[in-house]
């Protein structure tokens, strides 16, 4: 669990490259269950052991650019215990999963935030894990070199990024602001009891894909538009006739776009700007019909969150799709007049 004393990241990175197999630097940085996975797995064979030793060398530069050194907390730290004002507009969730999860850090300074996210969980000093919903957003009032991410869950202040991850993303979350949304996305909370100390430690994990997945590269349609909520990836049929029109949607790994669906034939076709991509195999169409014909009867246009994957010629379209969605846009699309729509739809919360 994390410390309630600042760490020295000079300690920890030789600690992680000498030790890190065992998982000594994770105890030592206070995060237990970390280490013990570590400990268990030697160093996640080697994977995480190299992970965390890029972690800390980024926390010893960001701390050697702040003029601390190992004299004392680093730019992160300090950025940790000031309380930035909370993330303002409508939440947008990412547009694709991240492929690992991002460590937020700093809260050992933010018991009472975990006091109510955890106030159900037992207090008989096991661990215990819960899936929460995360809010990012820039800082504006942010201090020192660089730019600061807070993290919210349920109104409460989290944590932050960490100072090299908040200035990868600070420009696209800067640019969000300004268009009145913050970013917000799947996180785990991982947490124990302290009954010694009489509060709550614990670690919050982020679902946080790269700065280049989090918006759609295309622009949403001009209609009246509903986002469907997302779901597992679910690949497209028919691609195979279509390499030649994929072609120009690829990238060099992952590219993100929003996908319309449209009924045709009995088959539903999933297009990008207005180019057909492929179709819902039959299973989820099945699945997703009811809720595409709400959606269509009240005269949005039903927008999916697609990956184009792979390179020219041998490319694959994915799109995030459940048929569940949450009571409340569900309540807001039927009250709709047949027709007539209240503008944007809602981005997934």
């Amino acid at each position: 669990m994390p410390r309630t004393e600042p760490y020295d990241p000079n300690s920890a990175l030789v600690l992680s490259v000498l030790l890190g197999v065992l998982g000594i630097d994770r105890f030592y940085t206070g995060h237990t269950g970390r280490g013990l996975g570590k400990l268990f797995t030697f160093g996640g064979l080697g994977i995480w052991w190299l992970i965390d030793i890029v972690l800390f060398i980024g926390e010893v530069r960001a701390s050697l650019r702040a003029g601390r050194g190992s004299a004392g907390p680093g730019a992160d730290e300090r950025e940790a215990q000031r309380t930035p004002p909370a993330p303002a507009g409508t939440g947008t969730a990412p547009w694709a999963r991240a492929s690992t999860m991002t460590e937020v850090i700093g809260e050992q300074h933010h018991p009472e935030a975990f006091a109510h996210l955890l106030r159900d969980q037992p207090r008989n000093g096991s661990h215990t894990t819960i899936d929460a919903v995360a809010a990012l957003s820039i800082d504006p009032g942010a201090s020192g070199e660089g730019e600061a991410v807070p993290v919210w869950i349920d109104g409460r202040h989290v944590g932050h990024l960490a100072r090299q991850n908040a200035s990868r993303y600070a420009p696209l979350l800067a640019g969000m602001a300004e268009r009145g949304q913050h970013l917000t996305l799947r996180a785990t909370i991982a947490g124990r009891y302290d009954r010694r100390r009489g509060r709550w430690t614990a670690d919050v994990s982020l679902d946080l894909p790269g700065p280049e997945l989090i918006l759609p590269r295309n622009a949403l349609p001009e209609q009246p538009h509903e986002l469907l909520p997302a779901g597992p990836a679910v690949q497209l049929a028919g691609q195979a006739a279509l390499q030649d029109s994929l072609a120009s949607l690829t990238g060099n790994d992952r590219v993100p776009y929003a996908a319309t669906l449209h009924e045709s034939e009995g088959a539903i076709e999933v297009r990008i700007d207005g180019r057909m991509v492929g179709a819902l195999p039959t299973a989820e169409a099945e699945a997703m019909r009811p809720l595409l014909e709400l959606v269509t009867s009240r005269g949005l246009v039903p927008v999916a969150r697609a990956t184009v994957h792979g390179r020219p010629h041998s490319a694959a379209v994915t799109v995030s799709l459940t048929s569940e969605m949450d009571q409340q846009p569900l309540a807001r699309i039927r009250d709709l007049p047949h027709g007539q729509d209240l503008g944007e739809g809602p981005d997934g919360r």
